[in-house]
């Protein structure tokens, strides 16, 4: 889950992208992060209403290898669909979706950086995207969001406490914005995870399902514990992401524990 995009600017040089630029200061910024186990980089995008957007990211060598692929135009992470709200992105929602992203895969994965979760906040200034991908793949991808998050946000708030100015060189227009100039404001916009609370009617045989499937159990697995055929948990669980209004199951778990149905 590396960013990249192409530049307006086609005179720059990859050379003078802010994550070769800065990439010191950013490796230095980024080394708290380095104390969850298993964390392999991080990439962060500001994206304006506009649709001009910055990017920096800890895995430099592995972006430039999407760009000079020719992949720049495949991440579909960075269009607006997967950045208008405050929520999190998991691979399963994205990664297999065309052929650009299974070759953006394969690329992060040859350099060992395995796709974990995306965060994404808002506010009325502009969207922000916050990827991280693992140093091994991660079967349980739910457990490793909420394993991670807190230091996430925490990483999140001072990187941009210091770093803001990179964003602004890149995004002028982003220069008087409250995001820009006003810290308590930023830190309550990265500091957002709930989902809505909307109320959602869901069945007991839902919820059972829905529980084990936090545990991380197949369907295989689900049906035997609860003395059901895989063809009754496969229908419980296309009712869930209807009933939720999400594109899988992992998505389904996650809002689920954010609303607390599930422990």
């Amino acid at each position: 889950m590396v960013f990249h995009f192409e530049r307006k600017s086609k005179s720059k040089s990859l050379w003078d992208t802010p994550s070769f630029k800065y990439r010191h200061r950013i490796k230095k910024l980024v080394e708290p992060l380095r104390q969850i186990d298993g964390f392999g980089n991080v990439a962060i995008c500001l994206l304006l209403k506009s649709g001009d957007k910055a990017l920096v990211s800890s895995a430099l060598k592995t972006s430039l290898k999407i760009v000079a692929a020719g992949l720049q135009r495949g991440n579909l992470l960075l269009n607006y669909h997967f950045a208008y709200q405050t929520r999190v992105v998991f691979p399963e929602e994205f990664s297999a979706q065309d052929e650009l992203q299974s070759s953006i895969s394969k690329i992060c994965e040859a350099d060992r950086l395995y796709s974990a979760y995306c965060i994404t906040r808002t506010c009325q200034d502009c969207s922000v995207l916050i990827a991280v991908n693992a140093s091994r793949p991660i079967t349980h991808k739910l457990g490793f969001y909420q394993g991670s998050i807190d230091q996430l946000e925490i990483f999140a708030n001072h990187f941009f406490d210091k770093a803001m100015d990179i964003f602004i060189d890149e995004l002028p227009a982003l220069a008087n914005s409250r995001f820009a100039t006003e810290a308590e404001f930023r830190h309550r916009v990265l500091l957002t995870r709930t989902v809505s609370k909307k109320d959602i009617d869901l069945t007991e045989s839902e919820l059972e399902v829905l529980y084990w499937s936090a545990q991380g159990k197949s369907a295989d697995e689900i049906a035997a514990i609860l003395g059901l055929t895989k063809n009754t948990v496969d229908t419980y669980r296309r009712r869930l992401i209807e009933k939720m209004e999400v594109s899988n199951i992992t998505q389904a778990v996650y809002v689920a524990s954010s609303a607390g149905l599930i422990v």
